[in-house]
């Protein structure tokens, strides 16, 4: 399955959307189109398990960074977890342009929602641990808000290409941390 995913993935970042059809992505992984379709029935299921995995993985790797920052000073931390994020959105941001329009088709699948909520969960863990350094009373909005604004920063300027990757993280931290920082509604 992995091969089938990595197939996909590569397909869609060199030729596009249009290009990755069952055919092509089996062809690249070296399997039959019936080999593919005992492990995925369509394209879009493709798409969706790439989607999937990409958030759980995503999901994964905040709680590791986040269980190891233990002890940070609270800036230090959020700045931490705004360059994995980015780590994460860079590394294939052709893949990652695809993916964030068909994740909004992912709403209601279960294991995508899941990896949606730890990543809440572990940001909002780290805003109530450190509820002396950040104006917000409701850590969960909080939290919530504070993918929000990462997720959103980053896709746009993921879609324009913007290629300043350093300075965009900056400007990413500095709304986060205005936003978090700034006394305003609970």
């Amino acid at each position: 399955m992995a091969v089938i995913l990595e197939a996909a993935a590569r397909i869609l970042e060199e030729q596009g959307l249009e290009a990755a059809n069952t055919n092509a992505i089996a062809a690249l992984a070296g399997i039959s189109v019936g080999s593919l379709y005992q492990y995925f029935g369509s394209k879009d299921a493709i798409l969706a398990e790439l989607a999937r995995s990409t958030e759980l993985a995503t999901a994964d790797e905040l709680e590791q960074a986040s269980a190891a920052m233990a002890g940070l000073a609270f800036e230090e931390q959020a700045r931490t977890l705004i360059h994995l994020a980015f780590g994460i959105i860079y590394a294939r941001p052709q893949l990652g342009r695809i993916l964030s329009y068909h994740e909004a088709r992912m709403r209601k699948d279960e294991a995508f929602v899941s990896a949606g909520e730890r990543m809440a969960e572990t940001i909002t863990r780290l805003l109530e641990q450190n509820r002396a350094d950040h104006a917000r009373r409701d850590c969960v909005t909080a939290a919530r808000d504070v993918l929000g604004i990462v997720e959103g920063m980053a896709l746009s300027a993921n879609r324009r290409g913007e290629a300043d990757i350093a300075l965009l993280e900056q400007r990413v931290a500095t709304a986060v941390l205005g936003y978090l920082t700034h006394p305003g509604p609970a």
